[in-house]
């Protein structure tokens, strides 16, 4: 098998279903020699082609030669110029400020951080916890239905739920057979 690529115009032109379905991305994929050695020097030739192909196609995009690093049409669309490095700007030295390094206004003391809490307060917060706890268990859950927003429906919807819609319709004519017309 060779390594150049297969691109023949007339599968794509051609209204057969079996050359259309080459076309199709899922069908068109890499096929590989799987039981052949690969051939090293045809490969690298391939690939030598399709990045000298991408060079110059980008070359003619970008108004750039890449090689040397240049514009190739100077009325082109983009006019390339190096870029300079600006001037080096020395910064200033200066000494830290004794108030940078300052943390005790910070963050205090430890002995200022810490509180010790009561143990009275840690059960009253505990039975108060466990008493809400009890009070969500006692409500009874609740439906779905709940939070839907309620309608208002028409006197007409009433009665047909009732079972009065029946007497609302009027009944059809009845149409005499046809044998009854005839004799």
């Amino acid at each position: 098998m060779s390594t150049s690529v297969y691109k023949p115009l007339g599968l794509f032109l051609s209204k057969t279903p079996d050359k259309m379905l080459f076309c199709m991305p899922e069908v068109r994929k890499v096929k590989r020699v799987l039981f052949d050695r690969p051939d090293h020097v045809a490969t690298q030739k391939f690939i030598d082609e399709e990045l000298e192909k991408i060079t110059v196609t980008e070359s003619e995009r970008w108004n750039f030669n890449f090689k040397t690093e240049k514009t190739l049409n100077p009325d082109g669309p983009y006019n390339w110029r190096p870029v300079t490095p600006q001037k080096a700007i020395r910064p200033i030295k200066r000494r830290p400020a004794e108030e940078e390094f300052d943390c005790q206004e910070l963050y205090g003391f430890p002995r200022e951080i810490i509180r010790p809490i009561p143990l009275k307060a840690v059960q009253e917060a505990e039975m108060e916890s466990t008493s809400r706890l009890e009070e969500l268990k006692s409500q009874p859950q609740r439906l779905i239905t709940d939070f839907m927003p309620v309608k208002k429906r028409t006197s007409s919807e009433y009665t047909k739920k009732n079972g009065d819609w029946a007497s609302q319709l009027e009944r059809p004519s009845k149409l005499p057979r046809l044998s009854e017309l005839t004799s």
